[in-house]
C-alpha cells in the first residue's frame, strides 16, 4: 500500500471516528459548538468582540468613513496629552487651526468638554477633509520622540498647527 493511500485511509478513519462523536451530542451541545467556532472565527478573523449579527445596529452610529473614525477614536487621548496641549486655549488652538473648529468659551469648560465639543464637531464635518490629516496625525501619535518634539516646537514663535503637523509628519 503506498503512503499516499495510508494517509488517506487514516483521514477517513479519523473522520468517522469525529462522526461518530459528534452524533452522540445532543443537538443543544452541537448548536453551542457551532456558536462557539463562530465567535472564534469574529474574533479571530475580524477582531471584533461582538456577533457580527449585532454589526448592523451598531453602523448606525458610526461612519462610513474610516478617517473619520480613526479621529474620533484617537483625538481624545491625543488632545488629553498634557505635554503638547497644557491648556484648554491649546486645545482650542490646534482645533481652530486643524480642523476649522472653533470652540466657544473653551476657557470656561472642562477639558473634556472641549475635546467632546470637537470630538462632536468632527463627526459632523465633511469626509473629504480628513485622508492628510489623518496620515499626519497618526505619524505623530504613534512615536513619543514626534509628541516630544511637537510639544517643544509650540513654545518657538511664530508656530503653526499645519506646519508643525506636516513637519512631523514627513509632509514637508
Amino acid at each position: 500500500m503506498t503512503q499516499n493511500r495510508k494517509s488517506k485511509e487514516k483521514a477517513l478513519l479519523r473522520v468517522q471516528d469525529v462522526l461518530w462523536m459528534l452524533s452522540s451530542l445532543s443537538q443543544r451541545e452541537v448548536k453551542d459548538m457551532v456558536s462557539a467556532l463562530e465567535d472564534f472565527r469574529n474574533y479571530t478573523v475580524h477582531g471584533l468582540y461582538y456577533d457580527l449579527n449585532e454589526m448592523s445596529s451598531l453602523r448606525r452610529y458610526s461612519s462610513e468613513n474610516s478617517n473619520k473614525n480613526f479621529l474620533v477614536g484617537v483625538l481624545p487621548k491625543f488632545l488629553r496629552d498634557l505635554k503638547v496641549f497644557p491648556e484648554n486655549k491649546d486645545v482650542a488652538s490646534f482645533s481652530e487651526n486643524v480642523f476649522g473648529i472653533s470652540v466657544p468659551r473653551y476657557e470656561k469648560k472642562s477639558r473634556f468638554e472641549v475635546i467632546g465639543t470637537i470630538v462632536c464637531s468632527i463627526a459632523e464635518l465633511e469626509d473629504e477633509k480628513f485622508e492628510k490629516i489623518v496620515r499626519s496625525i497618526a505619524k505623530i501619535v504613534n512615536d513619543e520622540m514626534k509628541i516630544d518634539q511637537l510639544a517643544l516646537e509650540k513654545q518657538r514663535t511664530g508656530f503653526s498647527w499645519n506646519d508643525a503637523i506636516r513637519k512631523l509628519a514627513g509632509d514637508i
